[in-house]
């Protein structure tokens, strides 16, 4: 006997439960449904020792939001938390360890609108980074036709700016970012608003200065266009899952859904199924919200869909005009250091790497320095370092670091001396397919699944984009237009 809900999410990451939320609170009882054995996706937390038999509660996925909209600073004040700022100082580039005739390769990233674009070549700090012969490049943009945005992020920067700005600023940034090359990226699938802004002014230069003056951009410090929650973003998992329970649902974990079908008679909507141990679960529900990654999503909804769908394990961009690239397989080193060296913060917030720079880490997070809230925590002389391993188009899976690389990595990207017996605790998390830029065949897919099956919607990172701002926009937007038809 299927048992009987208001609504089943297949799926408990960040849009799952996001959109189980949104349900619970227009007073539907909602069962969501997920594989994993914890919420939340790729926003998770654990604990770490901080010397003294202390520990402390840390990040160890996503560990801040774009504030470029405002929809995650609403929500998690809607759950009650509190939206922090990180630290001012801002973050650096770091493009290898240069050259008696070009030493300067690590540099405070100037202000920038989007993946490492500037506003204006000639402010001081932006032309300290690209030099006099690289910012009279950059500046010919604006004297420049206006030419078709290619499918090549780094094809576009240097066609437009030059090569200096994608080497010194784009690549590290964008790499940082997409966990890729730039040669990799789609413009149009990974800044759609730089786009559409270069598209109405014809110069990258003023698209980018359009995006920079948007209301809320303001003249931030680099890497300062985002925001935190007090105790970590694993909070708001922690929240939205028991405020689900709260209002009568139930997040239940360790279920493989299998099936997805329509159910003709009763009171119709839909049934799913799936597998528990070696046992078997069976829901029904008028509404449900698939919330599952790209490939366990599209095998259910292939059969209601029809022969035109991907194929649920194609590879990312192998059809149509589509190019996107798929996600990376990361590994997130989280160090615990005895390091009064660090309280400087040497290089701000942390450090973004260019592809084939002479480390293997792609980024570097100074997270003590970030964040207040993670500071006021440590003992004094102990920081909290995470360093990110892993690039798109990587062949074979992420070789985890051992310590004494991590360490090493920590070292040339801060600039300090650093030795692994500073060690207290350290983290290996790997993320595999992580990252992978939304496509537009996906959002048309999801569309289409919207439009033609009534009662379900279909949200996550696949089909809005990378990063908590697109995704948890995106799946309230889906579940009230569910709404808005009577559904």
């Amino acid at each position: 006997m299927a048992e009987r809900w208001d609504a089943v999410v297949l799926g408990a990451g960040v849009g799952g439960l996001v959109a189980a939320f949104d349900l619970s609170r227009g007073g539907a009882r909602v069962l969501v449904l997920d594989a994993a054995d914890r919420p939340g996706g790729t926003v998770a937390g654990t604990t770490v020792m901080v010397g003294d038999g202390r520990t402390v509660a840390v990040d160890v996925g996503a560990e801040s939001f774009a504030t470029r909209t405002p929809v995650v600073g609403d929500l998690a004040r809607e759950l009650g938390l509190t939206v922090v700022d990180p630290d001012l100082r801002g973050a650096w580039a770091y493009a290898g360890a240069g050259t008696d005739d070009d030493p300067a390769r690590a540099l405070p990233l100037p202000r920038t609108a989007t993946l490492g674009i500037p506003t204006t070549p000639w402010a001081p700090d932006v032309r300290r980074v690209l030099g006099i012969a690289g910012a009279v490049r950059a500046w010919w943009d604006l004297g420049m036709a206006r030419t078709p945005v290619p499918d090549s992020l780094a094809a576009w920067v240097t066609q437009r700016l030059g090569p200096t700005v994608l080497e010194r600023l784009v690549a590290p940034v964008a790499g940082g970012i997409h966990s890729a090359d730039p040669a990799t990226l789609d413009p149009r699938a990974v800044a759609p608003q730089l786009v559409a802004a270069y598209e109405k002014t014809g110069s990258l230069l003023r698209a980018a200065s359009t995006l920079a003056d948007a209301p809320g951009r303001g003249n931030t410090k680099p890497g300062s266009a985002v925001a935190g929650i007090d105790g970590g973003m694993h909070r708001l998992v922690e929240a939205l899952a028991d405020t689900v329970s709260s209002a009568g649902g139930e997040v239940r974990l360790g279920v493989r859904v299998d099936g997805l079908e329509r159910v003709e008679d009763g009171d119709g909507g839909w049934r799913v199924t799936g597998t528990a141990g070696a046992g078997t679960v069976a829901a029904e529900a008028p509404r449900v919200v698939v919330a599952l990654p790209r490939t366990p999503a599209l095998a259910l909804l292939a059969p209601l869909l029809g022969p035109e769908l991907p194929e649920p394990g194609e590879a990312p961009g192998s059809r149509g005009s589509d190019t996107s690239r798929g996600g990376s397989d990361v590994r997130l080193i989280t160090l615990v250091l005895r390091a009064p060296v660090l309280d400087v913060a040497p290089r701000g917030t942390g450090v973004l790497v260019a592809p084939g720079a002479d480390v293997r880490a792609k980024g570097l997070t100074h997270a003590s320095a970030k964040w207040s809230w993670l500071r006021s925590q440590l003992p004094d002389g102990v920081h909290v370092v995470r360093l990110s391993y892993g690039r798109a188009g990587d062949p074979e899976p992420t070789v985890p670091p051992t310590v004494e690389e991590a360490v090493a990595d920590a070292a040339r990207l801060l600039g300090v001396p650093l030795d692994p017996s500073q060690v207290l605790d350290h983290l290996d998390t790997h993320w595999p397919d992580a990252l992978a830029p939304a496509r537009p065949a996906d959002r048309a897919t999801a569309d289409d699944a919207a439009h033609r099956l009534p009662g379900l919607a279909v949200v996550g990172a696949w089909v809005a984009g990378t990063g908590l701002a697109a995704v948890v926009g995106q799946a309230r937007a889906a579940v009230e237009g569910t709404r808005a038809v009577g559904r």
